[in-house]
């Protein structure tokens, strides 16, 4: 059991988030960046789900959305890891935080 569980812990979370974990729920991520290589966030660094905006040549028609995710960008102060660990966060030791919903489908933009 996760020393923290955003679900279990939040008060008025519907009992069926609690259940589904937020499975079949697509969730778009628009942020300063990300570090997906946090033990609780690796499951999120799925190629088709990544795109960074900012690129030069950026195309939205063309994007495959397996961009690099940048741990950040400066002065953001990793404002995107700090959300997805709420949203997302899904430690492979149970020893950590776990995310209201893990389960859900999630795009970094």
């Amino acid at each position: 059991m996760p020393k923290f569980d955003f679900c279990e812990n939040l008060i008025g979370i519907p009992d069926e988030w609690k259940q589904t974990g937020g499975k079949n729920v697509k969730i778009a991520l628009l942020d300063t960046g990300a570090n997906l290589n946090h033990p609780a966030l690796q499951h999120l660094n799925v190629s088709g789900r990544k795109f960074d905006v900012t690129l030069a040549d950026f195309d939205v028609n063309t994007s495959i959305g397996d961009d690099p995710v940048p741990d950040t960008a400066p002065g953001s102060d990793l404002h995107g890891t700090q959300l997805l660990s709420i949203l997302a966060a899904n430690p492979p030791d149970d020893d950590g935080v776990k995310g209201i919903a893990p389960e859900a489908e999630y795009y970094i933009i």
